[in-house]
Parts: C-alpha cells; sequence; structure tokens
C-alpha cells in the first residue's frame, strides 16, 4: 500500500503547465478587468492545485512521530515561501517608498504577509479587492498566500490525526469524509458571505478552505481504482476550453464563475492524459517552465503592475516592457532565491529551520517597520504631496460680534459619508462661529429608513431589519426630534447618484443589499425614487411645522482615482485616465437635479432647498469639465470626497445660500 502510494504521488509535469495557465489569467486580469473579466479565478486553480499537491506530498511519507511530522511539513512550507517573499517584500517596499509620499497602507500589508496575515488585514481593513483604489497597494495580491498558509497551519493536523499519514487501514477514507464535510461546510459558508459580507468571502481561509479541499479530494478518490472513473474520460481539451469560457464570465457571476472554474478544475486534473492534445500543451517546455517560476511571477507581477500605476501607467505601449520586467524578476527569484534556499540545508536540527524562517521574516518586517516610523516619506522622490491641501490653516478664529448669549442654529447633517465629508465646511470655516454643527450616518438616508417605515412588504432582513429599527432608526428619530425652530437639517449621501441617475458607473446599490434580499432588484428603479422623494416632501412638511428647515447638498463632483495619483511628478510625466471628471457624470448629475426639480415643489412650498456647489467645486464651465480639480485635486480629500480646500472653496457660495434662505444670524 505504501509503494502504491508513493508511486501515485509521482510529479506530474502536467499540473505545472496548469499553474501557467493560471498565473497568465491573473496577470491578464490584473492588467486589464476588460479583457479578461473573472481572470482573477486563476487564484481558485492556483488553491485547487495547492489542495492536490499538498496531498500528494504528505501521502506515504514516513515519520518517526507527530512532532517529526509536523516539524517536517513547516519546515518544506517555510523553504518553499519565505525567502522569495521576504526578499520581495522588502524590495517591493524600497521601491514604492520613493513613488508613494504615504505608503503605510502597503507596508502594514506586506508586514501581515510576512507572517501569512495580509488576507485578514485586509479584511479588517474593509478591502473591496476589486475597487480601483485597491490597485496602488502594492501588496494586496498576497492575501492568497495567506489563505495558504492558514490552511497549510490546519491541514497536517487533519492529515496526522485521520492517519492518513500514518498509513492506517482506515486513513485515507477518514480524511476524504473528514475533508469533505468541511468543504462542503466552507462552500456553503462562501455562497452565505458573498452576499451578505463579500469581502469576508473572499478574504477568510474558512471560506475558501473548500477549494483546497475540493483538491485534496480529488487526490484522494483517484487513488481508488472506481472513483472518479468518469471524469478521468472527459476530453481534456473540452475542459480547458471551458475554463477559458470561465475567464470570460462577468464579475456579477462570480459565485457561479468560482464554482465552476473550481469544478473545472478538479476535471481536468483528473482527466490529463498522456497522449491528448491539452497534456500536450500543458506539458510543453516552456509553459511548464512559467509553471515553475508561477510562485515568483505572482508575486512579481503585481508589484510591477502597481508601481507602473503609480509612476508612467499602463498603456498598449508600455505593456510588453512591463511583461519583460515581470519575467526578469520572476526569473531571477526562481534562480537565485527560490530555488537555491528551498533545495538546501538551513540546519540538520529542524527546529532551527524554523527559527531561521521565522526569523527571516523579521527581519524583512523590522525593516518596514522603519521605513513606516522613523525614515517615513525619506525614501520618497516626489515633491511634497498635495501642498495646497497643508498650507490652509485649520484654525479660525471667531470674530467679536458672533461671540454672543444668542442660541446658534444646529446643523444635523444626515447620511453616509457625504455627510461626513461636509464637516470641514462647518468646523474649519466662519461658520463654525455661527452654528453647530452634529453628524449622524444612516447609510442611504431617507430611502432605507423609509423602505422598513412605509413598505414593509419590502424583503428585508430579519436581523438587519432590527437593526435598523433600533440602531439607525431610533437614534435618528431623536435627533429629529431634539431640533427646535430655527435649527436646519442637511441631507448628503452619494446614494442620490445611484438613485436617480446611476452616476459614476459604481455599483453603489450592491454595497446596502446587506440589509435586503435578492427580490430587492425586482423593485423599479421609478418606485424607490418616488418613495424617496415622497418622504423627503413629507419630511420637510413636518418640520416646517416646526420651524425647521431642511437643505438637500447635491452631490459632489467625484474622480476615479486618487487625488495623489492625479498630480505630475518626474516619475510621472501624465496622469493617468480618472483624474478628471467624465462628461458622462455632467450628463447624469444634470439628470437629478432635473428630477429633483420637477417633482419637488418650490422651496417655500415644500420646505425643501436644494444646495448645488458642482459649478464652484468644477469652475465656471462645469458643464464641458471639471477644471479645477484637474488643476488643483487636493480640492478633494479622495476620489470620492471634498477635502478641506475643497470646503473654503466652498465657502463663500454656501454661506450666500444660507443667508439668502435665513438659515443663519450674521454676525
Amino acid at each position: 500500500m505504501a509503494a502504491e502510494l508513493q508511486a501515485k504521488s509521482a510529479y506530474r509535469p502536467e499540473i505545472d503547465g496548469l499553474r501557467a495557465l493560471a498565473v497568465v489569467a491573473v496577470i491578464i486580469n490584473h492588467f486589464n478587468k476588460e479583457i479578461l473579466p473573472s481572470g482573477y479565478l486563476g487564484v481558485d486553480i492556483f488553491f485547487v492545485i495547492s489542495g492536490f499537491v499538498i496531498t500528494s506530498s504528505l501521502a506515504g511519507r514516513p515519520s518517526k512521530n507527530f512532532g517529526d511530522f509536523i516539524t517536517g511539513f513547516y519546515v518544506r512550507r517555510i523553504k518553499r515561501l519565505v525567502p522569495a517573499l521576504a526578499v520581495f517584500v522588502v524590495v517591493t517596499s524600497i521601491l514604492i517608498g520613493l513613488f508613494n509620499p504615504d505608503p503605510e497602507a502597503s507596508l502594514s500589508t506586506g508586514i501581515a504577509a510576512l507572517f501569512g496575515l495580509s488576507n485578514l488585514f485586509l479584511l479588517q481593513q474593509s478591502t473591496d479587492y476589486f475597487a480601483a483604489s485597491t490597485e496602488l497597494n502594492v501588496f494586496l495580491h498576497t492575501w492568497s498566500l495567506g489563505v495558504e498558509e492558514q490552511f497549510y497551519f490546519l491541514f497536517p493536523f487533519l492529515v496526522w490525526f485521520t492517519g492518513f499519514s500514518r498509513l492506517a487501514a482506515k486513513g485515507a477514507r477518514n480524511l476524504f469524509w473528514l475533508t469533505g464535510m468541511l468543504s462542503v461546510a466552507s462552500l456553503v459558508a462562501f455562497v452565505y458571505f458573498y452576499q451578505a459580507n463579500q469581502p469576508a468571502a473572499y478574504f477568510l481561509m474558512p471560506t475558501r478552505l473548500w477549494e483546497l479541499g475540493a483538491g485534496c479530494l480529488l487526490l484522494l478518490g483517484l487513488k481508488q481504482p472506481n472513483r472518479f472513473r468518469v471524469l478521468q474520460r472527459m476530453p481534456p481539451a473540452l475542459v480547458t476550453v471551458a475554463i477559458l469560457g470561465v475567464f470570460f464570465i462577468p464579475l456579477q457571476f462570480a459565485v457561479e464563475a468560482t464554482v465552476a472554474a473550481v469544478l473545472l478544475t478538479l476535471i481536468l486534473i483528473a482527466s490529463l492524459r498522456s497522449g491528448t492534445a491539452a497534456y500536450a500543451f500543458f506539458t510543453y517546455p516552456s509553459v511548464i517552465y512559467i509553471g515553475l517560476i508561477s510562485y515568483s511571477l505572482y508575486l512579481w507581477h503585481w508589484s510591477v503592475l502597481s508601481i507602473s500605476r503609480w509612476t508612467i501607467g499602463i498603456h498598449w505601449w508600455s505593456v510588453p516592457f512591463q511583461v519583460a520586467l515581470m519575467l526578469l524578476l520572476a526569473i531571477a527569484s526562481y534562480r537565485y532565491v527560490e530555488t537555491p534556499l528551498r533545495r538546501s540545508d538551513w540546519s540538520s536540527v529542524r527546529w532551527r529551520s524554523l527559527v531561521y524562517g521565522i526569523a527571516a521574516s523579521g527581519t524583512a518586517a523590522l525593516i518596514l517597520l522603519g521605513l513606516l516610523l522613523p525614515f517615513k516619506g525619506m525614501l520618497y522622490t516626489g515633491s511634497n504631496s498635495l501642498p495646497d491641501a497643508n498650507s490652509i490653516p485649520t484654525e479660525i478664529p471667531c470674530p467679536a460680534a458672533a461671540v454672543t448669549n444668542d442660541r446658534h442654529p444646529k446643523f444635523l447633517i444626515v447620511g453616509d459619508s457625504h455627510a461626513a465629508h461636509l464637516s470641514p465646511l462647518f468646523d474649519n470655516t466662519p461658520l463654525k462661529c455661527m452654528v453647530s454643527r452634529e453628524t449622524m450616518s444612516v447609510t442611504i438616508f431617507p430611502v432605507l429608513y423609509s423602505r422598513i417605515s412605509d413598505r414593509p412588504d419590502y424583503p428585508v432582513k430579519p436581523r438587519a431589519l432590527a437593526r435598523v429599527r433600533d440602531r439607525v432608526g431610533v437614534q435618528y428619530q431623536q435627533k429629529i426630534d431634539a431640533l427646535t425652530k430655527g435649527d436646519v437639517l442637511v441631507v448628503s449621501s452619494r446614494y442620490l447618484c445611484r438613485l436617480f441617475s446611476r452616476c459614476f458607473s459604481l455599483q453603489l446599490f450592491d454595497k446596502y443589499n446587506q440589509f435586503f434580499d435578492d427580490d430587492l432588484h425586482k423593485i423599479s428603479e421609478e418606485d424607490v425614487q418616488n418613495l424617496y422623494i415622497t418622504k423627503l416632501v413629507r419630511l420637510g412638511e413636518e418640520l416646517k411645522a416646526r420651524g425647521i428647515k431642511v437643505v438637500v447638498f447635491l452631490p459632489t463632483p467625484e474622480i476615479r482615482q486618487s487625488p495623489e495619483m492625479c498630480k505630475r511628478e518626474w516619475f510621472r510625466p501624465w496622469p493617468p485616465s480618472g483624474c478628471s471628471v467624465a462628461a458622462e457624470t455632467l450628463q447624469a448629475r444634470q439628470k437629478i437635479v432635473g428630477k429633483f426639480r420637477s417633482r419637488v415643489p418650490a422651496s417655500a412650498e415644500s420646505n425643501i432647498y436644494f444646495y448645488d456647489g458642482f459649478s464652484r467645486l468644477c469652475g465656471s464651465n462645469a458643464e464641458t469639465g471639471c477644471q479645477n480639480i484637474s488643476d488643483n485635486p487636493s480640492l478633494l480629500s479622495d476620489a470620492t470626497h471634498i477635502g478641506l480646500p475643497g470646503a473654503r472653496l466652498l465657502y463663500d457660495d454656501f454661506y450666500a445660500f444660507l443667508r439668502q434662505n435665513d438659515m443663519i444670524k450674521t454676525p
């Protein structure tokens, strides 16, 4: 039995060929998501391969005892992963420090990656893997290493205690059923959390275990003569074409595409056999070599792309040079770091090899901490980042006439993060001397609260309903009740764009689906718009009777890039795309304003006042472009929120608006 297991665990070159397919798909997707929308599923193929190969490597491996088994396993994993990772992280950290004035996000992710925790760090940061801003984090892609390393921490215990590694009579069966049960639970969790909490489904090892477990189950199944025989008879060329087809599936079918990619990978591994065209392709020497260097290539490809985005950008003419640089770095890493250190004997005592690996990660982490703390910014070769934002004083002295015993009107700002970004307009301008300000986030005011109170038939999830009623609804109502005559309610929400015009082409609606069932999409957009306006007008009428006015702060301009990326530097001779407000966005905003103007009564009648600072932030010719932001991106604190300079720019216009509508007392 032992000899049979070892024979069937022999090296399969076609597996390295499959690795090549996976890493190429990932690289194409990271170059341009529109070319291969689901190319990122190459990572999922890697997971399946890892589960298959790691189980194969443990099959029949002799061990004296559990201590010998577990230390041997971890030493092999450390020698395989740590050297190339540590060198990559240190070199990339130094490089990004040359071009990013504040690389804290990247360096923190790199430190976590050195200890197999970057997936948890990114989850804690509520990272959206598919957001444009993630392209600037040079270590974002290390999340998959975190998933694998955490799986490697768990799996050897399963292998040993089921008896598989000790060649117990029922060891393979025990491992098969235990891994099968864990994989089913993991798959259920993945599907559930992808709807309820997508970052958790994407980054957590428990929700990814089913993919690694699938590879393990395949290896165990193939060792049984009659199990999975039907898979082995499948035409591998057809399966390969099907995998390529999955790479073109749109992102909105991510769950289905992921499951399909995993199943097809299992079938392909099982069906690849000598004499077929697919086998000949996957065992072609050049393809095998790409698979052999795939680990180093995966590490370095993202840093090349990310640093390129910080500098010259990614263009049709730059792609050949960037691909060549990826290959050069990967080959050097594989030849001079990965291979020699994996094959060498670090120590005759295994636990010392473990210590050496941990010490290497710790040393690299200390270097990154140095770049993050005492030497922060010292490597940066550009000019000071966004100097306009830092040159404006935040302290505004109040004129003597404003310091009176009269009660200042209270401004309650309600909405999402687009309510919070108005704080500098009230706190860092002379308005702070004339009003008091409080901000409350209720996500998508007033739609979310309205759906619960006005449309009980809407498919709201029970837990979300209780959360909104208890936390958001009650607090919101208490703050509304606390307003008195002369106070002002300000409504500011980015959701208005998604609600009325789908501007910015962002799937903002999906962000709030955690509160609702999938049937929410069946509700017409017109119905939701009418509900919003009905609730808003009713609120205006209720507050009018109490002498409280309502201001709707129409959405401010947004760009697709971070402001620091839009500043010209010697290493960034031309700004990347997305540094200006697109023409379609300007047209979309006109729809928002038009719908409000046509469906909400006049301000004096409805008590609803609209403030639109768009032209002030964009310039006099806002119909054709947004020149102010293009010339001075520091007006925005990030791609979607106004910063302190933007607030100062709005002040005169907003102050005149408040005076015109008798909302403030002038000193």
